[in-house]
């Protein structure tokens, strides 16, 4: 932890050399340097790269200050008072810091001293007849501004004269002014101009001496609200245009010849903000500004919504352009108003030198991890507001080209996988019914990568879209791609790129259709919903190269930009693209502010999983012959090398699933045992199993005849269902008991009479406490209680209920587990005691396999609760996790009962095979694809499969083929979870490697375009570059 800590503080106050949008505080070069020397080196031997400068050790210092939570320390009497509070609460417990007890402390304490000076501010300039600021008379004011004045927005606001609030407030024409009316005895709201404030356009704020015309009358929109403005233009001879004399002043104007509205540059970057932050829509934020401005008469205000529409996107596309030094108007290369993922591999940006050469087992670290999902709520309705209507930055952004996009409409083609969505199987409607989108593991959305859909995620979008994106990564050697449908997708992908039957000539945003190798697998959430023998092929638990990315980045992006799609599908296309592209570039700028902290963190936890695993495997290893490591190996070599390959799928093996023919029951148990009375000729051992196992039979089914009779809560027609079932079993019992009477009577004569009268204690031969605490026994699993509803229709049923479960436990199935110790320990006993410790080991090998599907299946219950809403969904829900919730509690109960008869035949308490049951261990352990939950990849397993050098000793037959393949799964599980981690520790490494050289680029690149700028002459342009470097 404090290593972490460490890491977040040095590299936490590490921000972007790029636009000042994306960062707020300086990146230091000795942060950087810091950072690339803990990086260890890879594959091939290269040079740290060097930093410019060491700036001491201040920046060290800083961090601290980041890591503080800012809380306020509470005063000796905040402190009294949580003292008094606390002794009055009736729970010792209570947090003084939870939002009651700080609300209640407020309430008592300060809420009416923060309504007092509530009021204070709106207290009267009694006493008061000269101004604070110039001590002059407000009566020797010019007629009609007799007033005193004061400012909302102002710190520590006085009582002014009518000249001194107009001089003070000449560069803050945007805050709010009070007046004093005398007669009505309460402040009134005014503006700057209506006090005869006229905004004059250069000369430092001062007239124009060529200016003779009226001031033009414009409505401004600022962050308080609306307001009439009389401006005076500049008109000299060497004046700039009009609209660039309102820039200049902060003031973007709405239209571009003689505008006469204007919204200051505070109030587009607040809506920006609150656009990207909060998806506020443009409607509601003007009408928001309305209110503000008249909250009573709102509808009074000056509408200007088309006004702030347009201005809002033509401010955003211009101040995008500048920061990435690109000309408004002019043609951009592909790409260049995107922000890079600076972990990722860019070919001639951040790449190490001699990549090309890694051992192809180590290419991973250099491959480019990407997924693509589509999203049909991003659609757009099929009335086109402006038909004719284009992207500002068409080609140039996340969006492809739309000119080259057109010659690739196709049709899809269905998926014979499973029935998604994503293959024209939904309902879609609108002209544009979403888009498809390609993004980085870093959760960075790439270049020319998202594409808008007519219907369904046809496989030719998909394809556009991908070649799109990957051509500036042509270069590298291999790509590691998820998508949902990627087993149907891949299949033909290179046949189709090659029989589009397009020349990339024509095109200008693809270069070549030539793709490097890719490695195709499915996200961890989408891979439950696929076929079994399609789920190990493209498992990014098993697929060499995946690292630990899950694959669904973009649901993640889309769980963002859902809320964005009300506003979007009324929008005119190019608008909707603008906006989309600019909520893509936000959500890649806010990866970029914490990339670096997620890399530290997930390396530390890289680190300390692969330390765990490690080790845990040479436990596992040590235990097992060397014979089945070497040939689980070689089967582990030749699987890894199959599954990269497509064209090997066909015959391609599952080792990381059970096989159907491996299991286990108490038949089989059973039938181990009558072989082993068999080997040693012992025809009569034979009887005695199958008797000890019928009786066991009886016993357990009576245990669930009572638990079914205590749940009961049916109809009178299911209750005499349940009559006939309780007696059939009470015949079979008796009949049961008798043949079990008969096979024990020997043996228990024989040990009676070997134990002295005066030796037998009170019940005997039955158990009895003072024997079994004698022996340090256990006490016994305390029984599940179960309820039942006693009223109603069902209460006529309770006298049944209670004769049915008198009859249940009228009968006693005597084993040699309920006999005291002299006589199940008595060697004439010896034999029966096995038998049932045998039989009890098979039934809790059972209750632990139906715990741990019932594990898996009920938090996957919890998981589709947690994906609906209404009483509709949750009810039947509830009473499906409320069965399974009562299956794993007797699972466990039928384990921990099990087990306690094994303690009583002679088990110890050290038995490693069979431990105590705590609920915290009941944790699945997978042998089955559609058994992984999330988070599996975090966890070690638990003891319940411990050691396991006990298959080696069992006999051939079904018990062993069980147990070796259940071993060989958990082996082949474990080690690519560990070969994961491996590959995910060494590619962080890379990629802090990567994000350090690419930052450093970033630094010379906007440092050479100062200069260059400064050269022609800009060096207003050169400032603007200088500032987004520092």
């Amino acid at each position: 932890m404090a290593r972490k800590k460490h890491l977040r503080g040095v590299l936490g106050s590490t921000k972007s050399f790029i636009p000042k949008h994306m960062r707020d505080c300086t990146a230091e070069d000795i942060v950087l340097k810091r950072l690339v020397s803990s990086l260890p080196e890879f594959g091939t031997k290269h040079e740290t790269p060097k930093t410019s400068s060491d700036q001491g050790t201040s920046s060290i210092n800083a961090p601290k200050m980041l890591l503080s939570d800012g809380a306020d320390e509470e005063t000796e009497e905040e402190q009294e008072v949580e003292g008094s509070m606390g002794e009055s609460e009736e729970d010792n417990d209570h947090n003084p810091n939870s939002p009651s007890a700080r609300q209640s402390k407020f309430l008592k304490l300060y809420g009416k001293g923060a309504q007092r000076a509530l009021y204070r501010r709106e207290r009267p300039p009694t006493g008061h007849n000269d101004c604070t600021r110039c001590k002059t008379s407000i009566t020797e004011q010019k007629e009609g501004f007799q007033y005193f004045y004061r400012c909302e927005d102002c710190i520590l606001p006085s009582f002014l004269c009518h000249a001194c609030v107009v001089s003070t407030h000449a560069h803050r024409l945007c805050d709010r002014l009070w007046r004093w009316d005398p007669p009505a005895g309460h402040w009134v709201g005014c503006t700057l101009p209506s006090l005869g404030y006229v905004l004059h356009l250069n000369h430092g704020g001062g007239e124009c001496p060529h200016a003779h015309r009226e001031p033009r009358q414009f409505v401004v929109m600022y962050d308080h609200g609306v307001l009439d403005l009389p401006v005076w233009f500049c008109v000299c001879t060497n004046a700039a245009p009009e609209t660039d004399q309102l820039i200049e002043a902060g003031l973007w104007p709405a239209t571009w010849h003689q505008p006469r509205t204007a919204m200051t540059i505070s109030v587009m970057e607040t809506y920006q903000l609150l656009s990207r932050q909060a998806q506020v829509a443009i409607d509601n934020f003007v009408r928001t500004l309305e209110r503000k401005t008249d909250n009573v008469l709102p509808q009074t205000v000056k509408d200007r919504y088309r006004e702030f529409n347009n201005a809002s996107r033509q401010y955003d596309h211009v101040r995008r352009c500048a920061e990435y030094d690109a000309w408004v108007g002019e043609k951009c290369e592909p790409a260049t108003l995107c922000l890079l993922c600076p972990a990722c591999p860019q070919p001639g940006l951040n790449m190490r030198d001699g990549w090309q050469e890694h051992l192809p087992e180590y290419r991973y670290l250099d491959a480019l991890h990407y997924s693509i999902d589509g999203n049909f709520h991003l659609s757009m309705k099929d009335r086109d507001t402006d038909p004719l209507d284009q992207a500002m930055a068409d080609g140039a952004s996340y969006f492809v080209s739309g000119l080259d996009f057109k010659t690739f409409i196709a049709q899809g083609k269905p998926s014979t996988c499973n029935q998604f969505g994503a293959i024209g199987q939904g309902k879609y409607k609108g002209k544009i019914s979403g888009v498809v989108g390609i993004s980085c593991r870093h959760m960075f959305m790439l270049p020319n990568g998202v594409v808008d859909l007519t219907r369904a995620e046809k496989y030719q979008y998909v394809d556009f879209a991908l070649m799109s994106s990957m051509q500036r990564y042509l270069e590298l050697l291999l790509l590691f791609g998820t998508y949902d449908i990627n087993c149907q997708y891949m299949v033909n992908l290179r046949k189709r790129l090659e029989h589009y039957g397009v020349s990339v000539e024509d095109l200008e945003s693809i270069h070549s259709l030539d793709l490097p190798t890719i490695i195709a697998g499915i996200g961890k959430y989408h891979l439950a919903m696929h076929k079994r023998d399609c789920r190990f092929k493209f498992s990014l638990h098993t697929l060499p190269g995946a690292c630990m990315t899950d694959g669904e980045v973009l649901e993640r992006v889309w769980a963002i930009l859902n809320a964005v799609a009300l506003r979007t599908m009324e929008m005119s296309a190019g608008h909707r693209h603008d906006v989309l592209e600019e909520f893509f570039e936000d959500m890649n700028v806010r990866r970029l502010h914490v990339i670096v902290d997620e890399l530290c963190e997930k390396l530390e936890e890289g680190e300390e999983r692969v330390h765990e695993l490690q080790e845990y495997l040479a436990r596992m290893e040590k235990s097992i012959s060397r014979s089945f490591i070497e040939d689980w190996k070689e089967e582990e070599r030749v699987y890894r090398e199959a599954v990269v390959d497509m064209a090997k799928h066909k015959d391609l093996q599952n080792p990381y699933e059970l096989p159907p023919e491996a299991s286990i029951t108490t038949k089989d148990i059973v039938e181990q045992l009558t072989m082993s009375e068999l080997a040693a000729a012992n025809q009569e051992g034979v009887g005695k199993v199958s008797v000890i196992k019928d009786a066991i039979s009886i016993q357990e089914r009576q245990r669930l005849l009572l638990v079914e009779v205590q749940r009961f809560n049916g109809t009178d027609r299911q209750c005499r269902s349940l009559s006939e079932r309780v007696k059939a079993w009470h015949e079979e019992a008796r009949r049961v008991v008798d043949d079990l009477d008969k096979v024990m009577r020997a043996g228990l004569e024989e040990a009676e009479k070997d134990i002295a009268e005066h030796e037998r204690c009170i019940g005997f031969p039955y158990r009895d406490a003072q024997d079994d605490a004698d022996l340090k026994l256990p006490t016994p699993p305390p029984a599940l209680h179960h309820h039942r509803d006693t009223g109603g229709k069902r209460a006529r049923a309770r006298t049944a209920l209670d004769d049915l479960a008198a009859q249940l436990e009228s009968v006693h199935v005597v084993l040699p587990s309920s006999l005291h110790s002299r006589v199940r320990t008595h060697v004439a006993m010896m034999d029966l005691s096995r038998m049932e410790r045998g039989i009890r080991a098979g039934q809790a090998e059972e209750a632990l396999e139906e715990l741990r599907v019932h594990l898996t299946t009920q938090l996957t219950l919890a998981d589709r609760k947690a994906q609906v809403s209404g009483q509709k969904n949750n009810l039947p829900l509830d009473r499906r996790i409320h069965a399974k919730w009562q299956r794993i509690e007797d699972e466990k109960y039928a384990y921990r009962l099990a087990r306690y008869r094994m303690r009583v035949l002679g088990m110890t308490a050290q038995n490693r095979k069979y431990r105590e049951l705590k609920d915290a261990d009941c944790k699945s352990f997978v042998v089955l694809d559609n058994e992984v939950r999330r988070g599996d990849s975090r966890r070690v397993p638990t003891w319940i499969w411990g050691n396991f050098g006990y298959m080696e000793n069992l006999s051939a037959g079904q018990i062993k083929l069980f147990v070796t393949a259940s071993v060989k799964v958990h082996w082949f599980r474990q080690r690519a979870l560990f070969a994961r981690w491996v590959e995910d520790v060494a590619s962080r490494r890379e990629e802090m490697y990567r994000t350090v050289l690419f930052l450093q680029r970033s630094v010379r690149i906007w440092s050479t375009r100062a200069q260059d700028h400064e050269t022609v002459g800009c060096s207003d342009a050169a400032v603007f570059a200088r500032r987004l470097v520092f």
